[in-house]
């Protein structure tokens, strides 16, 4: 099994790329202006549940260590809730747009065309393998992977991983600055830790 990465084949064919996203941008923009379109609505709600909170959750600790009984707190709340819905438009617009140009480019077809596609999103002619344990109780897009220590894998929401976070450990890919996924401690490592903060 190998990796490999999208962005490489967009590269590869860079002018057409561009070429195919400008048309996308302009097409999806004015689907997007019809009221109509709920479609648009549906993946934006999608796209909030994916979208990064971590400047949410700094705020939501702030508010709730420094809160002043002066302060308007529904203020930053409506804030906080305005920025997400902002990044969701943005996301669920470019991810749109991404999508159409390299269907249109027949981008993964022209490099596997023999290939059989695996989603998370069941649709005919694509395989969709169920990725996770039996007790996790929602999809891997709508959360956090967590590697636990008797091997088996779960998906979360982040704020579970921020609630208790010296239960895990943060695992990166080279270059990234957001969590690939995470690693829950064994009991010995958590013994070891409390061991070595006594000395």
């Amino acid at each position: 099994m190998s990796i490999v990465d999208l962005q490489d084949f967009v590269d590869e064919r860079a002018d057409e790329f561009q070429r195919m996203r400008d048309k996308a941008s302009s097409e999806i923009a004015q689907r997007w202006r019809d009221p109509d379109y709920t479609f648009r609505d549906e993946l934006i709600e999608t796209m909030k549940m994916g979208t990064n909170t971590v400047a949410v959750n700094a705020a939501a600790v702030y508010l709730t260590k420094y809160y002043d009984q002066h302060d308007d707190a529904s203020t930053l709340i409506e804030r906080m809730r305005d920025a997400v819905a902002s990044r969701a438009k943005e996301t669920a617009f470019e991810y749109m747009v991404f999508l159409t140009a390299i269907r249109e480019m027949n981008l993964i077809d022209s490099k596997y065309p023999d290939s059989i596609r695996g989603t998370v999103h069941p649709k005919p002619g694509q395989y969709a393998p169920y990725l996770v344990e039996p007790d996790t109780s929602i999809a891997p897009w709508h959360g956090v992977a967590v590697l636990r220590s008797d091997g088996t894998v779960n998906t979360v929401y982040e704020s579970e991983i921020f609630a208790e976070t010296s239960r895990y450990t943060a695992v990166y890919l080279r270059g990234d600055y957001t969590p690939f996924y995470y690693q829950e401690k064994s009991v010995a490592d958590e013994v070891q830790e409390a061991f070595h903060s006594e000395r």
